[in-house]
């Protein structure tokens, strides 16, 4: 009779994304291979330079990557020990504004001219009157419409009317 001993195997649950770029921050312990499979310099400098007390930090990775290549997991270990923040420190990652670009997209077609120009005629114009021309584009009477940029637009209006309508105009 033959008496198998049975081993315990650790089952070690596959760190995300996520958790490597807050391993930076908490100081976690990540293997190597966690840190070739999903650690992105880029996103991660992007990341921790919306907090003011790490931008000279990555000013400093980001002058040396420009003079050398450097491996991700040395621009990993650099950023673990130089980033010093609190372990619960939130940081907000940029996002596109959705609605706000399907606003200026349509003030843009409309005025036929750039966003960055229908950004300046909004500040020009102010809420009340960029709210009124986007309703008329975006036929608020017409109930009954199937074009999808238009309906688009109506769902940004409404989500978007409080802060357009804060926007003073030049008097």
């Amino acid at each position: 009779m033959i008496i198998y001993k049975e081993k315990e195997y650790k089952l070690q649950k596959e760190l995300s994304y996520f958790d490597v770029l807050k391993s930076v921050i908490t100081k976690r312990k990540v293997q190597d291979n966690d840190i070739d499979k999903h650690f992105v310099p880029f996103t991660t400098m992007a990341w921790l330079s919306k907090d003011p007390k790490t931008c000279h930090t990555i000013n400093i990775l980001n002058t040396a990557r420009g003079l050398q290549f450097i491996p991700k997991k040395d621009e990993y270990i650099f950023l673990k020990k130089a980033v010093t923040l609190p372990k619960n420190k939130y940081i907000e990652f940029d996002k596109n504004d959705k609605e706000y670009n399907i606003i200026l997209l349509a003030l843009a077609i409309h005025f036929k001219c750039g966003k960055q120009t229908a950004k300046e005629y909004m500040d020009i114009l102010g809420g009340e009157k960029i709210v009124a021309l986007l309703e008329k584009i975006a036929q608020i009477n017409n109930k009954y419409t199937n074009d999808v940029k238009i309906i688009e637009l109506r769902n940004a209006l409404q989500k978007k009317k409080k802060e357009l309508l804060e926007i003073k105009g030049v008097k």
